[in-house]
């Protein structure tokens, strides 16, 4: 979970020089291309048409980082993984605890976070970027303004990365 800090100010200035300086390079970056950024955070059910999006993005992802997986010898396979999977994420989204952040370039769904949330804990089940907006890691500035926004809104719960050790989860201050 990210630590917990008095203020985002603290929380901000425990990250290393390293993640600050990579964050404000993805915000110049997005600057400097003309790329509104924003997100949306929906707690409980989402639409159809966002399951639908989202649920591409996941696809796109998945193939880009494991191409071997989609080879016409296991396409039949991970066709009915991918249905089946894609069938809990939705049950998922579908229940009221859940909750989903989506951020956007110039308006369109670029990456998302979700998961459930408690009175307590926010939990962060899955995190994941359209492969040809990772240039400008908006999930990262993403994650960022939502921490900040955790601490505008007094919220004094943690936020849960979870299991796994991607690089980002500490980079942004999880701790075990």
């Amino acid at each position: 979970p990210i630590g917990q800090f008095s203020s985002f100010d603290e929380y901000y200035s425990s990250l290393s020089k390293n993640t600050r300086q990579n964050y404000r390079t993805s915000c110049n970056r997005m600057e400097r291309d003309k790329l509104q950024f924003t997100y949306e955070v929906f707690e409980g059910k989402i639409d159809n048409a966002l399951m639908d999006t989202l649920l591409k993005i996941n696809l796109e992802r998945t193939i880009e980082k494991n191409p071997n997986r989609f080879t016409t010898k296991f396409s039949v396979i991970q066709e009915k993984i991918n249905l089946k999977y894609n069938n809990i994420i939705r049950k998922m989204w579908r229940q009221n605890n859940s909750w989903t952040l989506v951020a956007y370039l110039n308006g369109v769904e670029v990456g998302f976070l979700t998961g459930i949330q408690n009175k307590q804990n926010i939990y962060v089940m899955m995190n994941k970027v359209k492969p040809e907006y990772e240039f400008y890691s908006p999930m990262i500035v993403s994650i960022v303004k939502f921490i900040e926004h955790l601490y505008c809104n007094d919220f004094c719960g943690k936020l849960d990365f979870g299991r796994g050790t991607e690089s980002y989860k500490y980079k942004l201050g999880g701790v075990e």
